[in-house]
């Protein structure tokens, strides 16, 4: 079944990308490339099909004996789409999903189109599979709600009522 997902645009909220040449009788490998993605999504006021994601994604090649060794990134790309299915709970996993497929792939285009000007040629990002990268983000943030959660029970004393 094909899922409708509009990609309605993009922008580029901030790049940077910095090349840092290897000392002499280094090699840096592409499979080096260490990569950090987190997401941000909403959903319009009025339409509720209507999405805008900010996604954040930094890494480099550096390792740990030269890690400032290569081309080291980070960016913030954000889109807006619609996406129309039955299932309010599917629409809002698909949205997820294509969006971080659709963002990162973009990038990862952008980003390979800037380094092919580099010295050392084009830095062609690894393959992801979103559903990782939305797993992992969602973990992080129920963690973050949790830890809040329990702050917030914590700060009364034995005995003592919330005010």
């Amino acid at each position: 079944m094909a899922v409708p997902f509009e990609l309605e645009g993009y922008f580029l909220k901030r790049i940077r990308v910095d090349y840092h040449p290897a000392p002499d009788g280094v090699e840096i490998a592409e499979t080096n490339v260490k990569l950090s993605l987190d997401y941000r999504l909403a959903v319009h006021k009025e339409n509720p099909h209507a999405y805008q994601m900010t996604l954040r994604i930094s890494g480099g090649e550096g390792t740990e004996a030269n890690p400032k060794c290569g081309y080291d990134f980070s960016a913030v790309i954000v889109g807006r789409y619609t996406i129309t299915i039955d299932s309010p709970e599917a629409e809002s996993h698909i949205a997820r999903v294509n969006g971080v497929s659709a963002l990162y792939s973009t990038f990862r285009g952008i980003l390979g189109s800037t380094t092919g000007l580099f010295e050392d040629g084009k830095l062609m990002l690894p393959s992801i599979d979103p559903r990782d990268v939305v797993a992992e983000v969602e973990k992080a943030l129920a963690a973050k709600e949790a830890e809040a959660a329990s702050v917030n029970i914590g700060d009364n004393s034995p005995g003592e009522t919330p005010s």
